[in-house]
């Protein structure tokens, strides 16, 4: 059996000494950054993807009869937010629909190791984690290869994945 991996070398390595946020905030994506993804998992993900393409599309057909409601329910607050909540879900659904279907038409594996999704969020957590810290992302860390004790595969994930991201 496993053991929780503790995730205060890689904050440290982040920021030394680590906001009180970021070793639990680490450890929430822990399930997600230390799993493999199997070939029925990834067709499952590309049927989800499909799902929300067509989600998305029946969303932006649908979604705009709120712009359409009678005027005197417009004088209403709650209609007001709703149909300016509207308008911004219409203003991003379109981007969400075409990064979506960008996943559904990508060309089929033609062999070679599946690249880690996994080890790409972890990286894209620890440069989140460092943006919010220090402003801005960098090009690599040597900290977050020692903050790897090679103990724990999330640890080993988080450092050599992060590593490639940020500079100290």
């Amino acid at each position: 059996m496993l053991t929780k991996p503790d995730f205060t070398a890689v904050a440290k390595a982040i920021a030394d000494p680590p906001p009180e946020w970021l070793v639990p905030g680490l450890a929430h994506f822990q399930d997600v950054v230390a799993s493999e993804v199997t070939s029925d998992e990834a067709h499952d993900y590309l049927r989800r993807f499909a799902q929300m393409h067509d989600a998305a599309g029946k969303l932006i057909a649908f979604l705009p009869m709120y712009l359409a409601m009678p005027t005197a329910a417009r004088s209403d607050k709650r209609v007001r937010v709703i149909q300016e909540q509207v308008r911004t879900a219409l203003g991003v659904l379109p981007a969400i629909k075409a990064n979506l279907a960008d996943r559904m038409n990508e060309p089929p594996r033609k062999g070679g190791p599946r690249p880690s999704a996994p080890r790409h969020l972890c990286a894209a957590v620890v440069v989140e984690a460092w943006s919010l810290i220090h402003g801005k992302a960098q090009p690599r860390s040597n900290r977050l290869y020692r903050a790897n004790t090679g103990k724990l595969a999330v640890t080993n994930i988080a450092a050599r994945a992060g590593a490639g991201m940020l500079r100290t």
